[in-house]
Order: structure tokens, then sequence, then C-alpha cells
């Protein structure tokens, strides 16, 4: 409302002062009654307007700017009530009082015209009614009604000039006008703009009357005389009833008489009129509230929109998949798992959505019971609220952290909602924009602030991510042209020639964006035979094991491909090859229908070797328990060690054997492996380990991202300064970063370099209050993943 009044009155300050200057005292009365009324409503309504601007996204990851992470709620502070009597409610409590006093004398003035039109004598003259009355008052109107005093014009007493002026302000319905701006008057009593524009409206009302009057041939010197005559109070009584009419009465005399003197060209009121537009303009651009939408990201390839599917996929299972908190104990469906934080707010109910198993669009209550919502009014109610929200008072970025959680709720809620609708309901709702647009959020050198997209720095902005590629080309270039004239000329002299799919690609696309007139001079494109029909999808590249990515990007064109939601309640990724379907799982290994993975094949024996019956001195090979061993993986190290490679182990130098060990367990299958050759070509095995496996209460397997011998405790006790957020081998990664992020996503502390010196604390200094806080530790490997997880403060 502060900010509604603020712009109000920016707006109609402008467009007084551009009358004072350019417009009062000419002589163009009618545009300057409509611009008067025209400036009212325009300053009424410009606040209200939006001007949407369109701009780029920039591309973030889940590291640094966190999707919706549901968790447990945070233990709810005690909020005093506040009092009534406080400083907004008493304002509010003024301005209704003011606005019931203007209302009443408005009402009682309405009906005293009323009482003096039906008690005195009236007299019909043909579109007009004169009313005789016996009060010794100005001559005025009020609509169609014009009131004289009874024994002055029986006797004749008032001139011509004064009947006609009256005659004017009725027939051009000045009272109109005055009605309007008591009107407006009542709801801005406090306003003084409003007054002011009063007083020149009526001012103006005069111009137009004295203009009638001249114009009809009436003496100039004679009609300033009389007006002379009628403007003294010591011939007339004063009365409340001027306020609703147009009175010949007027303090500002002189001015009326330099404007009866005025003559203004018809260029300059061409002038001023055009004047206009760009001050509504300038105002209009400057006072609409502005909305901020990003583009939407177009891909012009549907690879590449099935890539980045499978992407946002794969990191919400990811985050799923590392959330550990408990089961809710109340559902009593044993068909779906439901979990505490996992829920929407409706009417201060909550709504649990399940957790992989079900129908995940759909909602249940605390007893595992569907519950039928109209979900897309139940999302609208809720949009309406947080815009509402966001826009009172200040932007979200200066709110207090109240008025901040109230919104990252209702922002959280909306997100958890949207995600799960079906495209038909999407279509019919908008999707909620973050409160902190058009500012961004910049971590700096270890600080968090907020900054607007057009202030950052180039230090700042080389923070972000680079942006997608997404930009569609319209035109080819003529570099492009001559690329594409060499391709075809060189197909078209060579008989057989083997085409690459990613030649073709990129001279068909350049084909297609060329312009008629540049494909008149361009060589045809060529003919093209059939592509060899598709092979089955290779899980592996240059000897190792594709990400899921880039399994979806090499899937042979043609091939019959898609996802689907296997028995684990995991969406899979799937070819299917002469009717036989293989899936993938978010990591790009094989798994069986049901979304287990699929055991590595044997080894295969080399042609000279010969299968052992027997050997003295123990057991067969083939009877030796191979089921805690990874034949593959120690295969590779033993020909390493072969070829003389060196071992590493998170960057530290081991023994063959001892990677041989690793090979040989279960835990093999848990490490990554980089080989590369050093300067003295040499090989270099660099070992890690990426993933581990842990039982949830229930019994579920979860997988883990984890960095070795880094332990992250899971609970920080903040009631002591002497406490400490220790991190295990945290020394032996230097260039470590860590972040801190509240249930919202909101990064609260992040610091470069951690040394086991953060107290539960944010970025000021002040204790974090109990409840679960997520993390991202990156340990500033080339190849390792940051590890994420929970942190529970307790006091």
């Amino acid at each position: 409302m502060a900010t509604y009044l603020i712009k109000f009155s920016a707006c109609l300050a402008i467009f007084w002062l551009f009358y004072i200057l350019f417009l009062e005292r000419q002589n163009m009365h009618r545009f300057k009654r409509f611009y008067l009324l025209g400036a009212l409503v325009l300053a009424l309504v410009i606040p209200t307007l939006k001007i949407t601007e369109y701009i780029e996204p920039i591309a973030t990851t889940f590291e640094t700017a966190p999707v919706f992470i549901p968790m447990e709620s945070f233990t709810e502070i005690p909020v005093e009530t506040p009092s009534f009597w406080n400083l907004e409610n008493v304002l509010w409590l003024v301005y209704g009082l003011g606005v019931l006093l203007l209302l009443a004398r408005f009402l009682i003035n309405l009906l005293k015209m009323n009482r003096r039109i039906s008690k005195n004598e009236t007299i019909a003259k043909q579109h007009f009614t004169y009313v005789l009355l016996k009060e010794n008052l100005i001559p005025h109107s009020f609509f169609k009604y014009l009131f004289f005093n009874k024994i002055r014009y029986e006797s004749q007493n008032i001139p011509e000039e004064v009947i006609l002026h009256e005659e004017t302000h009725a027939k051009q319905l000045h009272s109109l006008d005055i009605i309007i701006l008591e009107l407006l008057q009542i709801v801005f009593w406090f306003h003084p703009l409003i007054y002011i524009l009063k007083h020149h409206v009526k001012l103006n009302h005069e111009f137009l009357a004295d203009q009638a009057v001249l114009n009809h041939g009436a003496d100039a010197k004679t009609y300033q005389n009389i007006l002379l005559q009628f403007s003294s109070s010591d011939n007339y009584q004063e009365t409340e009833a001027y306020r609703l009419s147009s009175t010949i009465n007027y303090s500002s005399i002189k001015k009326r008489f330099t404007v009866m003197k005025t003559q203004t060209s018809k260029t300059r009121i061409w002038l001023s009129t055009f004047l206009v537009l760009p001050i509504i303009a300038l105002l209009f651009y400057s006072f609409a509230e502005k909305e901020y939408v990003e583009k939407p990201i177009v891909l012009t390839s549907e690879i590449l929109e099935t890539k980045n599917e499978a992407s946002q996929k794969e990191m919400y299972d990811t985050v799923i998949q590392e959330n550990r908190t408990k089961i809710l104990k109340t559902n009593k469906n044993k068909s779906i798992i439901l979990l505490e934080h996992w829920y929407i707010t409706i009417n201060n109910n909550k709504f649990y959505y399940p957790y992989k198993k079900g129908d995940l669009k759909k909602y249940y209550d605390k007893n595992g019971n569907e519950v039928d919502l109209d979900i897309v009014k139940e999302y609208v109610i809720k949009y309406e609220t947080f815009e509402a929200l966001k826009r009172i008072g200040k932007h979200y970025v200066y709110k207090s952290n109240k008025e901040q959680e109230e919104i990252d709720a209702l922002f959280s809620d909306l997100g958890g909602i949207y995600f799960r609708m079906s495209k038909e309901n999407k279509s019919k709702v908008k999707r909620p924009i973050s409160p902190i647009k058009p500012y961004v959020q910049i971590t700096l050198n270890g600080n968090t602030y907020y900054k607007k997209r057009n202030e950052l720095t180039l230090d700042e902005i080389a923070t972000f991510p680079p942006p997608p590629e997404h930009a569609i080309q319209q035109k080819a270039t003529a570099k492009q042209v001559a690329a594409y004239n060499t391709w075809a000329k060189e197909l078209k002299t060579t008989e057989s020639k083997i085409i690459m799919k990613k030649d073709l690609d990129k001279y068909q696309h350049i084909y297609s964006i060329m312009t008629a007139e540049q494909k008149k001079t361009a060589e045809a494109f060529p003919k093209i035979p059939p592509p060899p029909p598709p092979t089955e999808a290779s899980p592996n590249k240059n000897g190792k094991k594709k990400t899921l990515n880039e399994i979806i990007q090499d899937t042979p064109k043609g091939m019959t491909s898609g996802f689907e939601m296997l028995d684990n309640g995991e969406s899979h990724y799937f070819t299917e090859y002469k009717g036989k379907k293989t899936y993938y799982n978010k990591d790009g290994f094989i798994t069986d229908e049901k979304g287990k993975i699929s055991p590595p094949p044997p080894p295969t024996l080399k042609s000279n070797q010969k299968t052992k019956t027997k050997e003295k001195g123990g057991p067969n090979v083939s009877q030796l328990d191979q089921s805690k061993s990874n034949p593959s993986f120690l295969e590779f190290i033993i020909e390493m060690e072969e070829k003389g490679a060196t071992f590493y182990y998170h960057d530290k130098k081991i023994s063959a054997e001892e990677a041989k060990t690793l090979a040989r367990t279960n835990t093999g299958k848990s490490h990554d492996m980089i080989t590369q050759k050093d300067a003295n070509d040499r090989y270099i095995v660099k070992l890690s380990k990426t993933k581990y496996e842990i039982k949830t209460e229930d019994g579920e397997t979860l997988s883990m991202t984890v960095n070795d011998c880094l332990e992250v405790p899971s609970t920080l006790k903040v009631n002591s300064v002497l406490n400490k957020l220790n991190i295990n081998c945290i020394e032996d990664y230097p260039n470590n970063t860590i972040e801190i992020y509240n249930r919202f996503g909101k990064i609260i502390y992040s610091k470069k370099g951690y040394d086991n010196s953060w107290k539960g604390t944010d970025e000021n200094g002040k204790l974090l209050v109990e409840g679960k806080y997520y993390y991202s530790l990156d340990i500033g490997s080339k190849n390792g993943k940051p590890q994420v997880g929970y942190i529970t403060i307790i006091k």
C-alpha cells in the first residue's frame, strides 16, 4: 500500500507540475479539463499496471542452487501476539475516521441540495430549471438546476452574462467533475495534491464559462465589472452548498482576467497535446510494476530434450536417495511409503505424497488414506497468496526473517505441487518464480549477498556456471555457407564416401537456416542414401563405462527408447533392439526389469588357456568362491602391474598388492579409476572410492556419495562455544568448499578451505535454530562429486 501511494503521488505531482508550467495560462480550456481528469485516472491506474521483462535464464546446478529439497520442519519458536494498539492499526483507525467524516459531510450536502430544490419555487427554462431562493445566495448551479435569489431575479437585477455563465456550467456538466473529485477526496482525504487538483479543476470550469460568455458577444470590460461585483462576499451569504456546485464567486479573479486576454495558437495547442504523450510513457515505464520472467529454454534437438529430462530426474532421485529422515509411522497403507517431511500444507492440514512407490501425483492423509484434492484450485489460492506477500512492502531480500520464512514456505509448497502436476494441470497455472528475482544470490570470497543482474561485476558473473546453449540462429553466416558448399561439392565428386552423422546433422542445420537468397547461390543439398539399420547401444565408450547422458545421446536415431518406472520405484532409461529392452539406471549401469544391476560378465579365457579339471594341493579354480571379487577390475590391475604402472589411492601412492586387495573385495565395485600416462610415458592408475551402501530403518538400501575417510557428523550441538563441526580428514583436502543450506535451499553459511571452525551460526554469527540443514562438501578434486547430506542442529 505504501509503495502504491508513493507511485500515485509521484505521478500526480508530475502531471500537476506539467499543468502549471505549460497549460494553466493557455486558452485551451476543454483540453485542460480532460487533462486534469485524465491525470487523476492515470495516476490511479499506472502503479497497478505491469511491465513484463523477459530475461536470459542463468543456468544453475544442484550444488549451487538447490531445487525444492523437502526437509523436516524446524522447531517452531513461540511468537508473542502483538498488541492491537500498534502504529499500523492506529493509522488505519485515523484513516477510517477521516473517511467516515468526509463521507458524512458529502451526504449531508447532497441532502441540503435536494431540500433546497424541493422547498423553493422552480421555473423550467428549456433544458434548465431555475430555483428561486429566499436566501441571499450567490448564483450557482448543480447539474441542470440554477439557483438565483428570488427578489433579484424577479426584479431583473441579475445580468444576462451571469445567467449565461451558470447555464454553461450546467450544459457542460461541470457538477459531474466536482462529484468525482469529492469522492476521490473522501478516499484520499489525507493527500494534499487531491485538494490542489480540485482547485485547478474548478478554476478551469470558470475559464470555460467565461469563454462561453465572451463567445456570445459580451463586452469583456463590462463582464469583468460584473464578476468583480458578484465576487464580493459582502453582497451574499456563504454556504456549504457551494462545495457541490459551480459558483460565480471565486477567489482567483485576477487570474481569470489574465486568461481572458490570452490567445493560444493552434500550433501551441498541438505541441502541448503531443508533449503529454512522452510524459505518460515515461511515467508508465518508471512507475508501473516490473515483472521479470525468464525466457523459456528452447532446445532444438529431441535428444537434448530427452537428455535434459533424464538429467533432472537423475538429480531429483539423487536428492531423494540422500534423504535419510524418518518414515511417517502413522501410515497404515503398506502399499506406499510416506515420509514425515514430504507434505504440502492446505488450511493448516498436512497432505503427504508417496516416496518412490505408488502414484507420485496422489496425496494422502497421515494414516495413508488417499485424499481427493482439487489441486489446481489449491495451487491457485497458494499462488495468489504468495504473489500478494511478495508485493506487500519491501522486496523479499529486504524483508524481515519472519516474512521471508512465510514466503519461503509458500514457495516450497508451490514447488512441490507444481513438480507433481500433470502437463494438463501445469498448463492451467503459472509456475512459481523465485521471490529473490530480479536479484540473484552471490557467494564471493566467503560472503553471501544479493544484487540485481544488471549491477553484477565481472567477478560476480564468473561465480555462475555458463548458460545452456539454446539460442536459435536465424540466418547462416557467410563462413557457414562456404563450409557447406565445400562439403556438398566434395560429396558430388566422390563416388563412394562414408558420411559421418555429425557432419550430416551439421550441414543439414546450416542448409535449414539459409535464407531463400542464400540457397539460390549455394550448392543443392546432396542426395544422401538411407542410413544402415540401428545397432544396439553400447554401454561403453573408449573402454570406459558411459554416463546415462552419454548413453542417451549416443542412442542411434530411429531406435525405440524412453523411460519406464520399474519395480524398485525408480525411473530407468531403456532402448529396444530386436524386440528386447535394455534398461539403464541413473548411473548408466545396465539393470534387469526389476531395476537390479546386472552382474558383470565372467572373464573370458584366452585361446592358449586350458581348463583344468583338478589341481593338486587345493580345489579347482572354478570351485573358488568368486562372489566377493570383481574379475574385470582385478585383471586390469594385474595388467597394469605388468606394464609397470604406479598406483594411487586418493592421491596417496599405494603398492600393486594393495590395489589388487581393493579389487578382490566388494568395495572394488564402488571405486572409480582413472588411467593416464606421466611425462615418462609410464602408466598411472588413480583409484578413489565414490559410493557405499547404507541400510535405512525400514531395511531399504540407499547408495550414498562419500569421499573415502571424509566423515561429516550428523549432529552438531550449538549450546557451547567450544562445539564445532569437525569433519574427519578435512585437512587432507585444503581446496575444499563447504556450503550449508536451510530447508528452502538458501545458503546460510559457506567457506572455502574449511578448517573445522563452524560453530552452527549463520553468516552474521547468529546461532541457528534447531532442525535439519542440508550441506554440500566439495573437496576440490577434478572428477569427484560433492559429498551431500544433512546435519541436525541441537541445543
